[in-house]
């Protein structure tokens, strides 16, 4: 009877845990964390015993590097794997296009959209072919060999991807003609057209319209037709872990500069007011944040260099009077580290011209508040030796009984007096011995007093 139990038992907690299609969304760019993301589900999907996958991909763009391992891991995946462009109004640009070709089954939403995959050089735009000839134009003798410009790299990166993209449309029996076109002409489609060129196989409102449009149908997966029986499918969504969720966010090309920055400029200010304590620790826990996510992307040393090279002539110009010669050589620096950051290898996913205008905005309001700060220090009189105190009106900061605690050109001493003065009251120094200063009650707070 107990064996039956333990079977019946099994049996009901297997038919509960039971999963029949499991939803993995992916709506970021593709980065490093999205490479975990995919794996993580499809690791859950196995041991759940699926039978269908779907990726809810909405993206506009990624690192290719990423968008090739994420692909790899849904073609080697043992459960069938579709992706679905969703929801209505979602896009699959330039690294979101190949993810849809690279997978089992393509799907698409009413009004999403998806191509627009054409390389983007961070030197000025889209590589142009040059050796195109214009009518009457006149033959120039071949030059020397030189070093790879811009173009010549971009042609490289141009014929890789087109490679990849064409090997993609052919093992997956899609459209080759329409890949290379956004590609080549970053064109970009609906998902009716998509589905009239061969570029997806289903049209389906949510991924519910999808199961329903799979079930008690065959579809050809990897070359074998596969029957999906999906009768009151049981349907599972991804949960990522903290950790996860955490490594999405600060992976990002936006949140690692502004990481970046941030924690320069915490330990700057923490090194300006030594004692502040939180911007120093701030800035150091941002550093390493940013440091972890930038070995997580492709980042370019040069943009490192860049911004560090303008940190240091940052404080370079509050401490040498430069007129703003150096302030002026911080904002390039900090404009160009930013463009030249991340080393997109073709895909657009970098910092916008808009984020970067805005952080450099933020820096020069910085850079004039601190200059301010500096003019007015050098200019303020200075004074040496506590003599110069004797006269001083200062206020009383801890009441004085005997012994108390008086503040003085933003510095606190230790303040004795026959007289009881009450915090907050106003003192004169009479004489400085060693650190003490000896005061009695201003003359307006003693007719106060005795008033």
């Amino acid at each position: 009877m107990r064996h039956i139990l333990s079977v019946l038992l099994f049996l009901f907690s297997y038919t509960w845990a039971q999963t029949d299609v499991y939803v993995i969304q992916l709506d970021q760019a593709i980065a490093v964390a999205s490479e975990e993301w995919i794996d993580a589900g499809i690791e859950e999907a196995k041991a759940l015993d699926a039978k269908l996958i779907i990726v809810e991909l909405d993206t506009p763009g990624g690192f290719p590097g990423s968008t090739r391992a994420i692909i790899a891991s849904m073609q080697q995946s043992p459960i069938p794997v579709a992706v679905l462009v969703t929801p209505q109004g979602a896009q699959a640009a330039s690294a979101g296009t190949f993810i849809v070709y690279g997978a089992d089954i393509a799907a698409m939403s009413p009004m999403t959209t998806i191509g627009a995959a054409t390389p983007i050089s961070l030197m000025g735009g889209p590589s142009q072919d040059k050796d195109k000839k214009q009518d009457g134009d006149k033959e120039e003798p071949p030059k020397e060999d030189k070093a790879p410009q811009p173009d010549a790299r971009m042609k490289k990166v141009m014929n890789d991807i087109l490679a990849f993209a064409r090997s993609l449309a052919k093992s997956q029996g899609r459209s080759e003609e329409f890949i290379v076109k956004a590609v080549t002409e970053a064109k970009s489609i609906s998902a009716d057209e998509a589905l009239a060129q061969g570029v997806i196989e289903y049209v389906a409102k949510d991924r519910t319209d999808l199961i329903n449009q799979l079930n008690s149908k065959e579809a050809k997966v990897r070359g074998n037709n596969v029957s999906f029986n999906l009768d009151g499918a049981k349907t599972k969504i991804f949960e990522p872990s903290l950790r996860l969720r955490v490594l999405t966010v600060i992976s990002d090309p936006t949140v690692t500069y502004l990481l970046l920055i941030g924690g320069i400029y915490g330990v700057l200010f923490e090194l300006y007011s030594p004692g502040a304590l939180f911007p120093g620790i701030l800035g150091f826990l941002c550093l390493i944040l940013a440091g972890y996510s930038l070995h997580l992307l492709p980042f370019n040393f040069a943009g490192v260099l860049l911004i560090v090279l303008g940190s240091i002539l940052m404080i370079a110009e509050l401490m040498v009077p430069s007129f703003g010669i150096l302030g002026f050589g911080a904002l390039i620096a900090f404009f160009l580290g930013a463009v030249f950051l991340f080393d997109s290898g073709g895909w657009v996913v970098g910092l916008s011209f808009a984020t970067i205008g805005i952080v450099v905005a933020l820096l020069t309001v910085t850079f004039l508040i601190l200059g301010r700060m500096a003019i007015k220090a050098h200019r303020r009189t200075p004074f040496a030796g506590s003599e110069e105190l004797v006269g001083t009106r200062a206020m009383c900061t801890k009441a004085i009984s005997n012994y108390g605690e008086i503040r003085v050109n933003g510095e606190r001493w230790t303040a004795f007096s026959n007289e009881k003065i009450t915090k907050g009251q106003m003192v004169e120094i009479e004489s400085v011995k060693g650190l003490t200063c000896h005061v009695r009650l201003s003359e307006d707070q003693e007719g106060e007093k005795s008033g």
